[in-house]
């Protein structure tokens, strides 16, 4: 049996409640674990109000201590960070990965996007002077520091020419709110006048991960990773004070509002509490040990209260200081999985990748799922995911931004593989992997802009082979010719007739998700789309053209497979954005309608397909927000032919 993958881009956004039932010709679907919090950030404004950024929905609100969260999400972007205006409760920023800055003014019923001056629109931070209602700073991915005047005016371009290049995860104010404090993938830490020139810092314990300025204190730093230094002099000489935290890496800072000088550090499982005066830490457990504290933040009201973000397991709340903690994560989205793959000897098992979720596995179709063993400290997005041909035992997981990693299946550790000379920022994020079916020593993966590599050796040695500057989101292999390979990108379909060492661009008019080679008819291939809905091709991906058959509601889509299903009948199934699953008969006609089959399913968000064989093998579907849906083609109805079945409305 083959095992059929495809491979999705990332953009997540809003959450939709997903509550399928068991039965005949349903989806049956389970949540695969919690959800990751990217940011979680106190109101100034109302002490038991926070709002929480997270892969699975853009933003949410608690109104109630966390009781329950409320989605106030812009329809679109997948939320990184938060910043609120320190003079109007609903007016609330979002940063975004790929669609900038938006603004709402009453709480989130309504958004707008700002995104004028801005060179690239990943936004890593974003940061609110309190002195203005409207003035922002942001730190973009590969482009440096930026600063909104009013909402009305463009984005300004802060960064001097050495740092342009910089991407900026990390920006605070310090006290006397004369300093703008940056720390950068590859500068590290960096003082400006509020953006009005920058002066580096020496970063001792290098990799930094976190900064904290004291609101209170002028001049007093806290900086975390592989340690942590404290710092009275805005950075100019720094004391070790990483003794207390038992060896733990720090991934977040906060200060405390209140008249201590107490400064609060995630790490793995624990939220430790620093006193800058006696350079003490204390230790306390938050969440699962084995997950990452990713946020905090004090409320401005009552500094005793301190909200933080965990990887996989949601929001947890304290009302002591962070000495004991609780979790808050009632109508949170469960994590968001962007990859699959399933067994080619048993459908029954598959395996899932998640943002800042790791992998997980199921032996039951689904019906539960475990957490792999994995270095989920680093790992942030599993963008794709394959098994060796030869021993689907071996896992090869392609990660944003760390690189490919193989593992055996169950094991406790993954090796990586790629690259062989880490780099910072995103020059390392792998997006898809592709194993040679008739040579496993034979491994391509795409990267995040950097195009495709290729090993002979197993993985051992590595050559880049082309296609600079694309992000690959699909590799496939044609199943008629081994060498005859094509890629997907934002910039149309890539092809390669000698296993992968040369390149050439058939089609640069679409933006590719998936691509799926026709396992039953040389030269057949599918594509979908951003907003071009279903291409096809007949010979083999040199020429494409539109399905005839796609309609309006056929846009913005994800997964493709063709499965066979009962009656011997083959169809073509797609995943959308917007409107959930729909499927067609593959006729010679090619004008049988779309059916969209989505009872006991109530999502319209997904991500990721893939089968596990061509005979009836079971479907998987990630969604957005959280959950794995199995079905097989057998219980799926067919489509009639001719006729247009509208899409649920949700």
């Amino acid at each position: 049996m083959q095992t059929r993958r495809a491979i999705s881009t990332a953009v997540l956004c809003s959450l939709s409640a997903i509550n399928a039932s068991a039965g005949t010709n349903t989806w049956s679907w389970n949540p695969v674990a919690g959800v990751s919090v990217n940011q979680v950030l106190a109101s100034p404004h109302y002490v038991e109000q926070a709002f929480a950024a997270t892969y699975g929905a853009s933003m949410l609100r608690t109104d109630d201590g966390g009781a329950s969260w409320t989605n106030v999400s812009p329809h679109d972007p997948d939320g990184q960070c938060i910043a609120l205006s320190p003079g109007q409760p609903e007016t609330i920023f979002l940063g975004t990965e790929g669609s900038g800055v938006f603004r709402t003014t009453d709480g989130g019923g309504t958004w707008e996007r700002k995104s004028e001056g801005l060179r690239r629109s990943y936004i890593l931070s974003l940061v609110a002077d309190p002195e203005s209602s409207e003035r922002l700073y942001v730190g973009v991915q590969g482009a440096g520091a930026y600063r909104l005047s009013s909402w009305s005016d463009p984005w300004r371009n802060l960064s001097e020419s050495w740092m342009r290049q910089e991407s900026l995860f990390e920006l605070d104010l310090d006290a006397s709110n004369d300093r703008l404090m940056a720390l950068g993938r590859t500068a590290g830490l960096m003082v400006g006048a509020v953006g009005a020139g920058w002066n580096e810092r020496s970063s001792p314990g290098q990799p930094i991960r976190a900064l904290a300025t004291h609101p209170r204190t002028d001049g007093t730093l806290l900086i975390g990773g592989d340690g942590a230094f404290v710092s009275f002099d805005e950075g100019l000489r720094w004391t070790n004070v990483s003794g207390g935290l038992g060896g733990q890496t720090v991934y977040c800072l906060a200060a405390d509002t209140g008249d201590t000088n107490r400064f609060y550090a995630g790490t793995l499982g624990e939220v430790a509490v620093f006193d800058s005066d006696d350079l003490i830490w204390q230790r306390f457990p938050c969440g699962d040990p084995r997950h990452i504290v990713n946020t905090l933040s004090v409320s401005p009201i009552d500094p005793s209260i301190i909200w933080a973000g965990v990887e996989g397991d949601g929001v947890y709340r304290s009302t002591d200081s962070g000495e004991t903690w609780d979790l808050r994560s009632t109508g949170l989205p469960n994590v968001a999985c962007v990859s699959m793959v399933v067994d080619p000897d048993d459908d029954r098992i598959a395996l899932a990748g998640a943002y800042h979720g790791g992998v997980y596995r199921t032996i039951d179709a689904g019906h539960t799922w475990e957490l792999l063993p994995s270095p989920a400290n680093h790992w942030r997005i599993v963008r794709d995911l394959a098994l060796d041909p030869m021993n689907p035992t071996i896992v090869y997981a392609a990660v944003m931004p760390d690189g490919l990693w193989r593992s055996v299946e169950g094991d406790t550790s993954w090796t990586r593989l790629f690259p062989s000379d880490p780099k910072p920022e995103f020059r390392d994020a792998c997006t898809a992997v592709l194993l040679d079916v008739t040579d496993p020593d034979r491994v391509l993966v795409g990267t995040y802009g950097n195009g495709v590599f290729r090993s002979v050796d197993g993985a051992l040695n590595w050559s880049y082979v082309g296609l600079d500057g694309e992000s690959i989101w699909a590799l496939e292999q044609d199943p008629f010719d081994p060498n005859h390979l094509l890629a997907g990108s934002y910039h149309g379909v890539h092809s390669s007739v000698d296993g992968g060492w040369n390149w050439t661009t058939t089609s640069g008019d679409f933006s590719i998700r998936c691509i799926a080679f026709d396992q039953e008819v040389p030269g057949a291939v599918f594509a979908t789309t951003r907003s071009d809905g279903v291409l096809l091709s007949s010979d083999g991906g040199k020429s494409w053209s539109q399905d005839p058959s796609t309609i309006d509601d056929l846009e913005n889509l994800w997964g493709v497979a063709v499965v066979r299903t009962r009656m011997d009948r083959r169809i073509l199934v797609v995943g959308t954005y917007r409107n959930g699953m729909a499927h067609r008969e593959l006729d010679p006609e090619l004008d049988s309608g779309w059916i969209w089959w989505n009872e006991g399913l109530e999502a319209d968000l997904s991500r990721e397909l893939a089968i596990g064989s061509l005979q009836n093998g079971r479907i998987y579907v990630a969604f957005d927000g959280g959950g794995v849906g199995s079905i097989l083609p057998s219980e799926l109805p067919l489509p009639i032919d001719g006729e247009i079945v509208d899409p649920p409305t949700y």
